[in-house]
C-alpha cells in the first residue's frame, strides 16, 4: 500500500511517539527495580531479577502509583529475608520535594498515563491514513503529545542516573573508609 508523504509522516510520528513512551514506561519500572534494594550479598542478583519480572507484568498506571508511594516518602525501616548470620545490603532511593513540585510530577504523571491510553485506544483507531485531515490532526496531536511528555522523560532519566550514580560509588566510599582505618596503611 502506497502511501502519501502526509500519511507517511503520520506513520512515522506514531512510531516516535509509541516508542518514547513505551520506553518511559520501561524508564518508570526500572527505577521502582532500583529504587528498594534489600537482600544477602549471595542473593541480590536474583532479587533484583525477581523484582524486575514482577513489576515489568504491572500496569502503567499500577507502577507510577507505586513510584509515588515509595520515591516521595521518608525512607522504610529495611526488611532482609537473608540469613541473621550472612551479609545483607539494604539500598533506598528517596527525594525530598516540596508538595508544589510532587503534585506537578504527579499531574505530569497522571498527563502521560491519559495521553498515552487516548492515543492507543482512541486516536490510532480514528485515524484514516488516506484523509489529509486525519493525518493532520492526528500529527497535531503527536507532536503536541511529544512535546509534553518531554520534561517527564528528563525526570524519570535523571532519577535513574542518581540511582545509579548512588549504587556506583558505594564501592569507592566503602574502600576509602577501609584505607583510612586500615592501620597497615
Amino acid at each position: 500500500m502506497d502511501h502519501s508523504p502526509l500519511s507517511s509522516e503520520a506513520l512515522q510520528k506514531i512510531g516516535r511517539n509509541v516508542v518514547v513512551l513505551q520506553k518511559m514506561e520501561g524508564l518508570l519500572k526500572e527505577l521502582l527495580v532500583v529504587m528498594d534494594i534489600a537482600g544477602g550479598v549471595d542473593e541480590l542478583s536474583d532479587l533484583l531479577n525477581e523484582r524486575r519480572e514482577s513489576i515489568s507484568k504491572r500496569s502503567l498506571g499500577l507502577v507510577a502509583g507505586d513510584l509515588f508511594d515509595k520515591i516521595f516518602s521518608e525512607p522504610i525501616e529495611p526488611i532482609c529475608n537473608a540469613e541473621p548470620s550472612s551479609s545483607w545490603l539494604s539500598f533506598q532511593y528517596r527525594e525530598g520535594r516540596s508538595e508544589v513540585f510532587i503534585e506537578s510530577i504527579k499531574k505530569s504523571f497522571q498527563e502521560f498515563i491519559a495521553g498515552r491510553n487516548e492515543l492507543i485506544h482512541q486516536r490510532l483507531l480514528a485515524f484514516d491514513a488516506a484523509s489529509d485531515d486525519s493525518c493532520w490532526e492526528l500529527i497535531s496531536y503527536l507532536d503536541a503529545q511529544y512535546e509534553n511528555v518531554t520534561p517527564l522523560r528528563d525526570f524519570l532519566i535523571g532519577r535513574l542516573r542518581s540511582a545509579s550514580e548512588m549504587l556506583t560509588a558505594m564501592p569507592h566510599i566503602i574502600k576509602q573508609v577501609i584505607a583510612k582505618d586500615d592501620p597497615s596503611e
